[in-house]
């Protein structure tokens, strides 16, 4: 009965401040919580990217000082090629083991109204189905992207009249499938059905939908822009050191400074990685919105028949108790 109250109270109407600051009551309520748990998937991840990411810039940096070296020019557009590639692989795997551990963190509030401190392995296992899940709704994501942007081009040859039709589809479509994944992955729906009650559902509200995007999406892009602050001043760095080279002065740096550089890296990926939960967390409270009146009947009746079974079991009990005294004889009363 106490899940049954937490959703009750998860699941209601908010207007668009509440659904704002309660986003980020969620925040601050579980930053502890999260932090600590971050860091068993970040951490490894962030790692690994700052390290790809170190080599692809020194890759770029050698190629963009290589003009008129033709063979050694071709050599590291290809080592560029690849070590981008493998950028968007390592973000990629990232961002859906994270995306999976962010909505096991959504769920978990949801039924218990906070977020529970709990194992790695615990965790694992309460997320193990929202890894493939998130898997599949990045993919229908990145589809759907990738479809809008067909159409968009075609349109754009006829003529570029049509960017009047295809921006406000773009946009429209950008808050549908901002709030997609909830539907996908907290109410285990199947992906198409999903995409359709988010649409359904969202239509309606949409312009409360689309102010909490772009108010999550600027202070997300701070916080982005404050972790990321210290890699860009080590990228401008880099970039005078190789202009400085090309005219015979060699800059004198610490021994130090290519692993700062590398936690700086890191430090941003795993900023960026944190910008998620910034303009995720009241997109949760927008869809519980959202969805409370299908939720209040639902839950009213799980609650209703929770109740009635209580009741059943206390007349099955007090019948028991009823026959037991019966056979003992100690409900025989004289007098």
């Amino acid at each position: 009965m106490d899940s049954i109250e937490k959703l009750m109270v998860f699941y209601k109407y908010r207007g668009f401040s509440s659904r704002m600051s309660e986003g980020f009551r969620f925040l601050t309520k579980n930053m502890k919580v999260i932090l600590k748990t971050s860091l068993w998937v970040l951490l490894p991840i962030s790692l690994i990217q700052a390290l790809v990411y170190s080599m692809y810039a020194e890759s770029v940096m050698e190629f963009s000082t290589m003009a008129g070296k033709t063979p050694d020019a071709l050599q590291a557009y290809g080592a560029v090629a690849v070590q981008l590639l493998l950028i968007w692989l390592v973000a990629f795997v990232g961002s859906v083991l994270w995306g999976a551990l962010v909505f096991g963190m959504f769920r978990k509030y949801s039924m218990l109204g906070y977020v529970p401190a709990m194992s790695i392995g615990a965790w694992f296992a309460w997320t193990r189905r929202d890894i493939w899940r998130f898997f599949l709704c990045l993919l229908f994501v990145v589809f759907f992207i990738v479809i809008l942007t067909a159409l968009s081009i075609m349109f754009m040859t006829l003529s570029a009249w049509t960017l009047i039709v295809v921006l406000p589809l773009w946009i429209y479509m950008g808050v549908i499938l901002a709030i997609f994944p909830y539907f996908y992955i907290m109410e285990s729906n199947p992906l198409w059905s999903a995409f359709v009650m988010a649409v359904r559902k969202g239509t309606p509200s949409w312009g409360a939908g689309f102010g909490i995007c772009v108010l999550g999406m600027i202070l997300a892009g701070i916080f982005g822009v404050i972790c990321s602050l210290p890699s860009t001043i080590t990228l401008i760095i880099d970039y005078f050191v190789a202009l400085g080279g090309q005219d015979g002065e060699v800059a004198q740096l610490p021994a130090y400074y290519g692993v700062l550089k590398f936690l700086f890296y890191a430090l941003s990926m795993y900023g960026s990685y944190l910008q998620m939960l910034i303009w995720g967390a009241p997109l949760l409270f927008h869809y519980s919105s959202l969805m409370a009146h299908d939720k209040e009947k639902e839950l009213a009746d799980a609650l209703a028949e929770q109740e009635r079974m209580k009741a059943e079991q206390e007349r099955i009990q007090a019948q028991k108790k009823r026959e037991s005294e019966f056979l003992s004889g100690s409900s025989y009363k004289p007098f």
